[in-house]
């Protein structure tokens, strides 16, 4: 967000828009991956959590 925000000094109007809409967009894309991949991490720990889950045999 800092980052953000010292990019965006000297910007105005139309430049500032665009700049922070291109910034948001940026923004939301790294937040869904970081979140999919903790959903993902946190489904597989409560699975393995599980009294039903087991571990396969090699012969099977």
């Amino acid at each position: 967000v800092e980052e953000i925000i010292k990019g965006a000094e000297g910007k105005t109007g139309d430049e500032l828009t665009e700049y922070l809409t291109t910034e948001n967009q940026k923004t939301v894309a790294h937040t869904k991956k970081e979140t999919e991949k903790l959903w993902g991490q946190m489904f597989i720990d409560s699975i393995n959590m599980s009294k039903l889950t087991f571990n396969m045999d090699e012969n099977l």
